[in-house]
C-alpha cells in the first residue's frame, strides 16, 4: 500500500514537471504508466517520439520497475527489438546483450 501512495505522488510531480521532452501518457492504474519520451535534439534519436510503459511491482521503491518500449522500438544495441530493455549494462562489468 505505501508503494501505491508513493506511486500516485510521483504521478503529480511527474505531471506538475516533467522533465524535457518526457510526458506522462496514462497512468489509470498507479502502478503501470505510459510515458512519452521525446528523442533528444543532437542525437540520431532527436525528432523520434517514443513511448514506455512502467510496471512497478509489489516491491517499488525497492525493486525497480519493468520498464519496455511499446510501438516504436528505436534501434540501439542495448535494446531488444520487442521493447525490453538489456539490463546487463547495469552490471559491473556490462555483458553484452544478445
Amino acid at each position: 500500500m505505501a508503494g501505491v501512495k508513493r506511486l500516485a505522488k510521483e504521478i503529480k510531480a511527474l505531471q506538475a514537471k516533467p522533465p524535457d521532452g518526457v510526458s506522462l501518457h496514462t497512468a489509470d492504474d498507479a502502478r503501470c504508466w505510459l510515458v512519452d519520451i521525446q528523442g533528444a535534439p543532437g542525437t540520431l534519436y532527436a525528432g523520434e517520439q517514443y513511448q514506455l510503459q512502467f510496471v512497478f511491482g509489489e516491491d517499488y521503491p525497492m525493486g525497480a520497475p519493468e520498464v519496455t518500449f511499446v510501438g516504436t522500438v528505436p534501434v540501439h544495441h542495448h535494446i531488444y527489438s520487442n521493447g525490453h530493455i538489456c539490463l546487463s549494462l547495469l552490471v559491473s562489468p556490462p555483458r553484452p546483450c544478445l
